[in-house]
């Protein structure tokens, strides 16, 4: 994609098309209401709760890790405008985890975890509580000089917390574990269905959910494609059919059921995505614009559409309007990280250098755990504002949130080159 960022593989994203629901609906004779309601429950689970709080629990997960990778590096003794930075982004982190673990009860809570959250809500403040020693420890080294505070404070990072951490890393596990259950329990209760009438629709549809979300794509496409020979002129499940076909490499047969399913709703958002995605990564550019401009004109409206027709005139050279409809992504989603890194790219080759950093110290902020910001910001930091201090703290906090051991060694070998040129 020529450096833009970009989103996930379409075969990653899971949806539940809105006709499928109608689907599930007109058929309810078929098994009865009560059968019906169950299943039409359990979709629902599938869509709007167990997979968002699968995410949930998995974005909590990853900021609780990230907050001893910023306590623990102020026992580093870094120079004192970093430990400043590392100590703003320790409390940002801190509060983000907090927020997404009150998201996720608050909206995605499984019953079986009923009394795990709260449990998780404690630990997670003896934890927050524990570190928060740790880091005023530091400054009481950090005002006296008195190695006594250093010691004290790696002492509890090793025991106290480290306990307290492996309590809430079980805990979590017991979580996400219950709400994959809640997956499993929605397909079996279709394959119960399936096994007195293997062309039960309603039941298809919903199995097909579950398989989709655990990516098991091409059982997920033959359970589709029963329910599309039955009803052709489902949208939503036509949608549906071309994302499993996508996930297990047919990309030819899953952009016919794309375009069936947007003639069947024009104003279906999704599978204009899928299918302007697929040209760009094929790189067939001119008909990806084509398929935006037919986007446009037809009036459908989603963030990841703003944000694909922005991907398609960005790989055209067209960055006027690649801009707009990166603006309109960020509308629709003002937490939209890659479509606020494509601005911060067309506001540096447009020579706004100072919109650039902000643009992409927000993508960052949106995208906590992506390095990558911070690293393009730090570059342009150290190349057009030969702010060396500056540099060395983007690509320190990119460190902190590095996974790629690759990665991480170049990224070390960078800071400890930068470390010595700002020596006096």
């Amino acid at each position: 994609m020529n450096g833009w960022f970009s989103r996930r593989s379409i075969a990653t994203r899971l949806r539940l098309g809105f006709g499928a629901m109608v689907v599930l609906t007109l058929l309810v004779a078929l098994i009865g209401y009560a059968g019906m309601r169950s299943l039409m429950e359990g979709a629902d689970t599938i869509t709007a709760n167990a997979v968002p709080g699968i995410d949930t629990l998995r974005t909590f997960q990853a900021m609780q890790e990230s907050m001893f990778t910023y306590s623990q590096g102020l026992l580093l003794e870094p120079p004192a405008d970093v430990a400043l930075e590392y100590k703003e982004a320790w409390a940002q982190n801190n509060d983000d985890a907090s927020a997404a673990l009150k998201t996720y009860g608050a909206k995605y809570l499984a019953p079986a975890n009923a009394q795990l959250i709260k449990d998780q809500e404690q630990l997670w403040s003896d934890l927050v509580q524990s570190d928060a020693k740790v880091v005023a420890l530091y400054d009481k080294f950090a005002e006296t000089g008195d190695e006594k505070y250093l010691v004290e404070a790696k002492m509890i990072g090793a025991t106290e917390e480290n306990d307290i951490y492996n309590k809430s890393v079980e805990n979590l596990g017991k979580m996400i574990e219950n709400e994959t259950a809640r997956t499993a329990a929605t397909m079996a209760a279709a394959d119960a269905i399936l096994k007195r009438n293997s062309e039960n629709v309603p039941a298809l549809t919903v199995r097909g959910q579950a398989l989709l979300s655990q990516k098991r794509y091409r059982e997920a496409a033959a359970a589709f494609a029963t329910v599309v020979a039955k009803n052709p002129s489902i949208a939503g499940v036509r949608f549906d059919l071309g994302s499993s076909l996508a996930g297990a490499g047919d990309t030819a047969k899953a952009e016919a059921e794309w375009q069936k399913a947007i003639e069947l709703e024009p104003h279906f958002a999704e599978p204009r995505v899928s299918l302007i995605a697929a040209a760009l990564a094929r790189g067939e550019t001119e008909k990806a614009v084509a398929l935006s401009k037919a986007a446009t004109d037809s009036g459908a409206e989603s963030p990841e559409l703003s944000f694909e027709i922005g991907m398609t005139y960005a790989n055209s050279g067209d960055l006027a309007a690649a801009e707009k409809w990166f603006q309109s992504a960020v509308r629709l989603r003002p937490a939209y990280a890659e479509a606020l890194g494509n601005l911060g790219r067309i506001a540096y080759a447009s020579g706004r250098v100072d919109e650039a950093l902000i643009r992409y110290s927000t993508a960052s902020r949106a995208a906590p755990d992506d390095s990558t910001y911070l690293k393009t910001a730090a570059a342009i930091l150290l190349q057009d504002r030969h702010d060396l201090k500056g540099a060395l703290a983007a690509f320190r906090g990119a460190l902190a949130v590095e996974r790629d051991p690759g990665e991480r060694a170049r990224l070390e070998a960078v800071i400890a080159e930068l470390s010595k040129a700002a020596k006096p």
